[in-house]
């Protein structure tokens, strides 16, 4: 027996009134907003946007500007040969690492006469691999060059920062770079992220704060993280969310800054800087929008 069609439409309004109220966990953005949040970041339903920045403000991105590096040496080569294994020669690989723009704690204090090879750098390693799966630079015979896209977008840093995060959110795979396994904490969760740091980053706040929110939003997400070592699922979701959307992912983009008191301490103090509201726009949730 089919709804009659005032009873279903009256239905659809009560769905859609709950799904239009916002929620605690999800700092008061509605399921709704959450759903672009989460599955539209770019699109212009999304409350996270992508800024237009000044040029000395994309210079502060680590990860364009190495990514930018590289291309360009590139581009004044041609193309870069390839070691036997496929890899970057060691002299570029150095010189990549020496600008400084991703910051490797043992390399920098371990290795600083010792010749680093492409491996040795996860910096460097990931930059190149994110490169290539973004379709910016291709691997022919053994030697590397750059496509045409990105020989156009090497002279414009929104867009080729835009197909970068693109890439590094929606396909790349992180789980090559750690022990934690394929799981949707950076993936599904990064927009959310920038929500967090643009309402709480002014002040100094313990890595831990962070995940505890986004653990709060998504509960299920702390299931997904492989557990090979540490018995609380807890600790380690908890971990893999620090090391890949904050030491990582955040820290690449320039949007934070840690406090490394004690390096090898779970624990780091984040604080966001102004490149997090210069390079995002975040809109209030709907139900703020609406009583103000």
């Amino acid at each position: 027996m089919s709804i009659p069609d005032d009873l279903q439409n009256e239905l659809d309004r009560l769905m859609h009134n709950q799904n239009s109220h916002g929620l605690e966990e999800f700092e008061w953005y509605s399921p709704l907003e959450m759903q672009a949040i989460l599955y539209s970041s770019f699109a212009p339903a999304s409350p996270v946007q992508l800024r237009s920045m000044e040029e000395q403000d994309y210079q502060r991105v680590p990860l364009l500007n190495q990514a930018r590096y590289i291309m360009e040496k590139i581009r004044q080569t041609g193309e870069v040969k390839l070691t036997d294994k496929g890899f970057l020669p060691t002299a570029l690989v150095k010189d990549i690492h020496s600008q400084g723009y991703i910051k490797e704690y043992f390399l920098d204090e371990y290795k600083k006469d010792k010749v680093i090879r492409e491996f040795d750098s996860y910096a460097v390693h990931m930059t190149r691999m994110l490169l290539e799966e973004t379709g910016l630079i291709k691997k022919r015979k053994g030697k590397l060059s750059l496509t045409k896209r990105g020989e156009k977008l090497l002279s414009e840093p929104g867009l080729l920062l835009f197909h970068l995060l693109h890439t590094y959110c929606f396909s790349f795979n992180l789980a090559f770079f750690d022990g934690y396994g394929q799981n949707n904490i950076v993936r599904l969760g990064w927009a959310f992220t920038i929500i967090l740091l643009s309402k709480y980053g002014r002040q100094e706040r313990p890595n831990t704060f962070y995940a505890e929110k986004h653990f709060h939003a998504f509960p299920a997400m702390i299931h997904e993280v492989e557990n090979t070592y540490i018995r609380d699922q807890q600790k380690i979701s908890y971990n893999c969310y620090s090391h890949r959307m904050l030491e990582h992912f955040m820290q690449h983009l320039g949007v934070i800054e840690i406090n490394y008191e004690r390096y090898f301490d779970e624990v780091r103090n984040i604080t966001a800087t102004d490149l997090v509201w210069k390079l995002f726009q975040v809109q209030a949730p709907y139900t703020a929008r609406r009583w103000n």
